[in-house]
């Protein structure tokens, strides 16, 4: 995807508000969400609630709520009882913001 200028500019001014924590811009549904990456308690708090069967339905929604820098929490709340699925979307992708990475790779030197 490549973003407009508009959007850079917007992005541009999100970052230097949020200075420590990395933002990208996500498009998704149709919609622009400007996500942070998890703070290190964000993470933990989700990776705990993911473990409780009576958080667990939820804890995703809550992820990308803590995340979400824009569009805010009440309006992702709105947003999720119309399309609930996209909270799990949204999740995926603040998980690499926060460092996932898929193509992580582990050396093998046993093999020749």
């Amino acid at each position: 995807m490549k973003p407009t200028e508009a959007q850079k500019k917007k992005l541009e001014e999100l970052r230097a508000a949020h200075p420590k924590r990395e933002l990208e811009l996500v498009l998704a549904g149709g919609r622009e969400f400007y996500l942070a990456s998890p703070t290190r308690s964000q993470w933990h708090r989700f990776k705990e609630a993911v473990a409780d069967k009576t958080r667990r339905r939820v804890a995703m929604e809550n992820l990308v709520k803590d995340c979400a820098v824009e569009p805010n929490a009440v309006e992702l709340d709105e947003l999720f009882e119309r399309k609930p699925i996209l909270a799990e979307t949204l999740g995926d992708k603040v998980a690499v913001i926060g460092g996932a990475d898929e193509e992580a790779e582990i050396a093998d030197f046993d093999k020749g």
